[in-house]
């Protein structure tokens, strides 16, 4: 029975227009309920992000530089940070201590140097490298400008052809430091990609090692003037006795190409004289220091440019006063940035002013011999009181670890951070106990006397023995 009022023209006319209640197609609060959906699932979380990458100031790797104005410069490599606590830790630090006086009335400056590196980038340059490139240079402005680069949009690297005169420890570390694949990114941060290592073959033992480890990279010469014929830049690691036979022999075989070599001695040789004996330019020889945990991009590097033109000029009577070459004719310009950038990416190094300032710093790493001494007693004292030798050993390099790991925090900054640490051992503790003790006994009194005879060993005032 139908409703009153009911007609089919009716059901003809309303029809329609219940369809289109019933099926409205796309409806508007459908779509706001998707988008609000989609910003909080994607967008803010990116946000988020951004914003907390900001602020804590997160880089691949990064340094800073300290010149305390006594002529020493340091460089410290920030590795990346383990954690966000490590990474605000930092942060925080650098920004409260842009800028302070120390204690000793100097200005302490503070360059946060943010090297931001594009990975998926890095393997088309490496890709471009030519198979016998040209030496490389840099300019004064940048430490990744060069005539000797590949490049990639605004990627720009000096290709780097180290060689080795020398193939001991110290020659195998730097080696490895260099060659290790792991390190790349912490070279192309610098502005370097590696392309060649050429080492001689005076230790067949070690080089052997370095070809078998390094195939790709590493090549050994039977001759000193093959391994810096095919370099630019060398490495001096010979003993000092045959630093100048090795010297002589490279001039008269003609191997150096004044224009392009640059050498980094890691002998005791003074830097004047080894730019007389090479007869390079001024501003291409450099003297280096350094320990074998470079290899790991541990410890920290020493390193003494050559003196300016306006410092002892009487000295160099044969060469000009180089203010930089055209970078266009490939000339070097500022061979330091390359050596500094080496370094930076080998973890860090402190720059010394001259002969005298680089001959103290020596000092502090010839002191490596007695740290293993005194670990070495703590270790054998254990073993005579019943620990297993393994034990001991472990227990004992883990434990110095931990005290040096705590004694380099903010070192960099605080210069008696080492005196803090001390005031913190508790009064009338073990601790405290074990330190008199030390002082009673003379102990820091023989250090220092062991100090200066080295140093005055390093000067040649002595042969650096003491009297029992």
């Amino acid at each position: 029975m139908e409703p009153s009022g009911y007609s089919h023209d009716n059901q003809r006319r309303i029809t329609p227009f219940r369809r289109r209640v019933r099926h409205p197609g796309i409806r508007l609060d459908v779509v706001i309920v998707v988008v609000v959906v989609v910003v909080v699932v994607v967008a803010i979380p990116i946000i988020l992000a951004a914003i907390v990458v900001d602020a804590i100031g997160i880089a691949p790797s990064s340094f800073v530089i300290v010149d305390d104005g006594g002529g020493i410069t340091r460089h410290r490599l920030l590795l990346p940070p383990r954690s966000i606590v490590n990474r605000v830790h930092r942060r925080r630090r650098r920004h409260h201590h842009h800028h302070r006086p120390d204690d000793d009335g100097f200005s302490v400056v503070r360059h946060r140097i943010a090297m931001i590196h594009d990975l998926a980038s890095s393997s088309s340059v490496d890709d471009d490298v030519p198979p016998t490139p040209t030496p490389p240079t840099m300019t004064s402005k940048s430490t990744s400008t060069s005539t000797n680069t590949t490049s990639t949009n605004a990627h720009r690297r000096v290709v780097v052809r180290a060689g080795f005169v020398g193939c001991g420890t110290i020659a195998m570390s730097i080696v490895r430091g260099l060659a290790n694949v792991d390190h790349a990114p912490y070279l192309a941060d610098n502005g370097l990609v590696l392309s060649s290592i050429s080492v001689t073959r005076r230790s067949t033992s070690k080089s052997s090692i370095l070809i078998n480890d390094y195939p790709d990279v590493v090549t050994a010469y039977d001759t000193s003037t093959e391994v810096v014929s095919n370099s630019d830049l060398v490495f001096l690691c010979v003993l000092p006795h045959q630093v100048d036979d090795v010297l002589m022999e490279l001039v008269e075989g003609g191997a150096w190409r004044r224009e392009d070599h640059t050498l980094v001695s890691l002998s005791t040789s003074r830097v004047k004289d080894l730019i007389v004996k090479t007869g390079l330019r001024r501003d291409s020889v450099y003297k280096m220091i350094c320990l074998p945990l470079i290899s790991r991009r541990g410890g920290c590097a020493l390193l003494q440019p050559p003196p300016s033109p306006s410092h002892s000029t009487n000295d160099y009577p044969d060469y000009d006063d180089i203010e930089g070459h055209d970078v266009e004719n490939g000339n070097n310009t500022n061979n330091i940035n390359v050596i500094k950038s080496v370094l930076n990416a080998l973890g860090g190094y402190v720059e010394c002013r001259d002969d005298d300032i680089m001959d103290v710093m020596m000092i502090t790493t010839c002191m490596m011999g007695p740290m293993y001494g005194i670990m070495r007693t703590n270790r054998d004292w254990l073993v005579s009181r019943g620990v297993s030798p393994m034990d001991a050993s472990y227990f004992v390099g883990r434990s110095y670890l931990s005290m040096v790991q705590d004694a380099v925090v903010d070192c960099d900054i605080n210069p008696r951070r080492f005196d803090d640490l001390i005031e913190e051992q508790t009064p009338g503790g073990l601790n405290e106990q074990a330190l008199g003790n030390l002082h009673v006994q003379g102990t820091f009194d023989s250090y220092n006397r062991t100090m200066d005879a080295i140093f005055s060993r390093l000067r040649g005032e002595s042969d650096g023995t003491l009297p029992p």
